[in-house]
């Protein structure tokens, strides 16, 4: 509990939240301090014997707004900034920009990011956590040779591995890899297959061996696309020459692993994150539920013909995958946006995958891109992000706006929506 009382100018802070519907008191005004997601008022002197005043952020009501509602009692600090994250409820004028509350969110977001790392995958975790134990540093004169210790502690680091990836893959899963070969995409697994690639992607991200697509490309690629199944939507974007492509690798471990998050993490600005927020959250959100439509009802023609669509892109592989983005569990977009970071062609082959999606469910724009960019500016322009968030179904709304605004900016469509962030200061 506060020492003292509320300051008038956080009585004024107070009663203008209050005034938007958010009901926010006092302690826990401070106790949002105290975790360092508020900022604290700037004081100005007076003059000499006058004493000081202060005053809170600019814009701090729309940042309040949207940040109370996610706390309280029993919430974490990192879970609610993530929450703000996956909604895009906060978006600052420029990239890097020191004005507050923004500084003080990027620095818990990046807070938050790194705590999920860290904590996230408790089996990567524990299979990492093996094989670093393998080799004693001082092994006991009647204990094992150094080579038996590290044989003994691999093997029960691989034993975990093979343990974890039979918990994962469920009978769902199954029926999630037959529904994406029956869409024409992939070819189908076994159940022993399936766990052979889970277990591998367990070792991988607890950097233990290395995938086997990069040992062995041929023999672990996907198939190729069905010859009548028309030009797959990304093709350009893959099949163009790597020079073309302005990203870089950001890490030098696995980009799954640990420490490759926390080197992509670091690598990044704020609006890099943002970008691959909006486009990977909007597409794995999107590709989810449209996959599970068409499951549920199968003449259904849109989710059908967004399954033909997806299944000839590098998406595909999704289809085979349970749900990657819960908009209940903000904490789910931490490694979905990491992912997007890896490569910008999967960005912009995830921009291709929204805005075509997009133009089919406004037929009124005939195919033109700049027309549902507008459209989707235009909303943009007109709804309350915070009241929004607090709305039924709102972080799901603001996702896939994002997506398409972030979109119309990769694909280079024409507009408004297409002019980037204003320069860091």
């Amino acid at each position: 509990m506060p020492r003292t009382p509320p300051s008038s100018t956080d009585r004024a802070l107070l009663a203008a939240v209050a005034d938007r519907g958010v009901a926010l008191t006092y302690p826990r005004l401070e106790r949002l301090r105290t975790a360092g997601l508020l900022p604290r008022n700037t004081r100005h002197g007076l003059g000499r014997g006058h004493g000081s005043s202060s005053e809170p952020a600019a814009d701090l009501v729309n940042y309040l707004e949207a940040l109370a509602p996610l706390t309280g009692q029993g919430r974490s600090a990192h879970r609610a900034v993530l929450g703000m994250f996956l909604a895009g409820a906060v978006r600052p004028s420029s990239c890097g920009s020191t004005d507050e509350p923004y500084a003080t969110y990027e620095k818990a977001l990046r807070r938050a990011f790194r705590t999920e790392i860290d904590t996230a995958d408790p089996d990567v975790n524990h299979i990492a956590a093996l094989a670093e134990g393998a080799l004693p540093e001082s092994p006991l004169p009647d204990g094992p040779a150094p080579e038996e210790a590290t044989e003994a502690g691999l093997d029960r680091a691989f034993a975990a591995a093979e343990s974890a990836a039979a918990q994962r893959v469920t009978r769902r899963r199954g029926r999630l890899d037959r529904a994406a070969a029956a869409w024409g995409g992939l070819t189908g697994r076994t159940r022993e297959q399936i766990l052979r690639e889970e277990e591998q992607s367990l070792l991988a991200a607890a950097e233990l061996v290395a995938p086997e697509w990069q040992h062995a490309p041929e023999e672990s690629a996907a198939p190729p696309f069905p010859a009548d199944a028309g030009r797959p939507l990304d093709a350009g974007i893959f099949t163009a020459p790597r020079d073309t492509c302005d990203c870089r690798s950001l890490t030098t471990h696995m980009p799954t692993s640990r420490a490759g998050r926390h080197d992509i993490l670091d690598a990044v600005c704020f609006c890099q994150l943002d970008r691959a927020r909006a486009v990977g959250g909007a597409v794995c959100s999107m590709v989810t539920t449209l996959r599970d439509a068409s499951l549920a009802a199968p003449d259904d023609p849109f989710p059908l013909a967004a399954m033909a669509l997806c299944s000839r892109t590098v998406f595909r592989l999704l289809l085979r995958h349970g749900q990657q983005l819960s908009l209940q569990r903000p904490e789910s977009i931490v490694p979905l946006t990491l992912f997007f970071l890896q490569d910008c062609r999967w960005l912009r082959s995830g921009a291709a995958l929204l805005m075509q999606l997009a133009l089919w469910r406004m037929p009124a724009a005939e195919g033109d891109t700049a027309r549902v960019a507008a459209v989707f500016r235009a909303l943009d322009e007109e709804l309350p992000r915070p009241r929004t968030l607090r709305s039924q179904g709102g972080t799901g709304l603001l996702l896939s706006l994002d997506g398409i605004l972030h979109s119309a900016r990769l694909l280079g469509v024409p507009g408004p929506a297409n002019e980037s962030h204003p320069a860091p200061s």
